[in-house]
């Protein structure tokens, strides 16, 4: 799809139902994905620096995101 800016309002051009109604959509999509990101860091996988190597970090992630789709299934 691509990248999403909601739109913005000021005090002269009040959003329209139409612009209101793509905001909410796109918020409803945005915290599902911030809740996700703060269950990852619950695992510290993505809270600190990864020291280790490129393939060790690519195997540990696939390993969090499957014990987190397990739990939320």
């Amino acid at each position: 799809t691509g990248l999403h800016v909601p739109h913005k309002s000021s005090k002269h051009h009040p959003l329209t139902k139409q612009q209101h109604g793509e905001n909410l959509k796109h918020a409803r999509v945005r915290i599902l994905v911030e809740h996700v990101f703060a269950s990852l860091k619950q695992f510290r996988i993505l809270a600190h620096r990864f020291r280790s190597t490129l393939s060790d970090y690519n195997d540990i992630f696939k390993t969090v995101v499957g014990l987190y789709n397990l739990r939320h299934a």
